[in-house]
């Protein structure tokens, strides 16, 4: 299996921070046992010398590089798909809510990249946990996705998102009524500084990285006890939908990790939906 390297720059709120954590927290894929691991191992950069030291405290400016072997492979896994396009490139399909995208310490099975590893073999030859994968959505958001079945259509998709060239929309249902109807919503996202788990809207200044939506109006209730949404996303920052509506004073229905702990919410997960894909 070809390692995985990643790459970050430490900025200037991470001064002071342990190396294993700063890692850690940004690696989504790999428990902090298994970055300690690594770099006792001596697998971690730090302005290209070799690191061996989890606890080194870190400056802004440093450029990391850490880079992790996989551990085992993808174990496909038979389980439902929807499939609305396929041809011997890729495929588009219909994620159901309730299934994350591909294996991490805390879902190591029943996972869409599972699923598409038995369906089509073939991409298992792309090597990684996440063969064709070149784009996410949350374990409980449903809809639209594109997937690559081989080398080539991986790379010219990736590039195309990293491009921004991928038209992405989305239907949210949200609590309460925006005013106004329609508008642009430009907040920087990132790691929430207090709490680990969550993003955040955070000035460029504190290390937020640029994210761009714009949302509409499709439908609002009378009584403005909810509203369907039209949000089309520019950036595709984690969370970002999720961030952007609670920035405004309208979280998504049924999160429970950015609704500020309303109770009383009868729907059974977050009510977003990526409803448009154009590439």
């Amino acid at each position: 299996m070809s390692p995985e390297i990643y790459r970050f720059t430490v900025p200037d709120t991470a001064r002071g921070e342990r190396l294993d954590r700063f890692l850690g927290e940004r690696i989504q894929d790999a428990s902090r046992e298994r970055v300690k691991k690594a770099i006792r191992a001596g697998a971690c950069l730090v302005d290209g010398s070799a690191c061996a030291s989890p606890s080194f405290r870190l400056a802004p400016g440093l450029e990391l590089v850490l880079t992790l072997v996989r551990e085992d492979e993808l174990r496909p896994e038979t389980g439902e798909l929807t499939i609305l396009y396929c041809d011997e490139t890729l495929a588009v399909l219909d994620k159901p809510a309730g299934l994350s995208v591909h294996p991490c310490p805390s879902c190591p099975e029943n996972t869409l990249a599972q699923r598409l590893a038995a369906y089509f073999p073939q991409i298992t030859r792309m090597g990684g946990l996440r063969p064709g994968i070149v784009h996410r959505l949350d374990k409980d958001t449903s809809g639209l996705m594109v997937v690559a079945l081989e080398e080539n259509s991986r790379l010219a998709l990736a590039q195309s998102f990293a491009r921004r060239e991928v038209y992405k929309e989305y239907l949210a249902l949200a609590r309460g009524v925006p005013s106004p109807a329609c508008g642009d919503i430009r907040a920087a996202v990132d790691r929430d500084p207090v709490h680990k788990i969550k993003m955040a809207a955070l000035a460029e200044a504190k290390g937020g990285k640029n994210a761009y939506s714009r949302y509409e109006v499709v439908y609002a209730d009378p009584a403005k006890r909810f509203s369907l949404l039209k949000v089309r996303i520019f950036t595709g920052r984690t969370h970002q939908i999720r961030v952007h509506l609670a920035c405004i004073g309208h979280p998504i229905q049924g999160d429970a990790l950015y609704g500020s702990g309303k109770t009383g919410d009868p729907t059974p997960r977050q009510m977003l939906h990526a409803h448009q894909l154009a590439f």
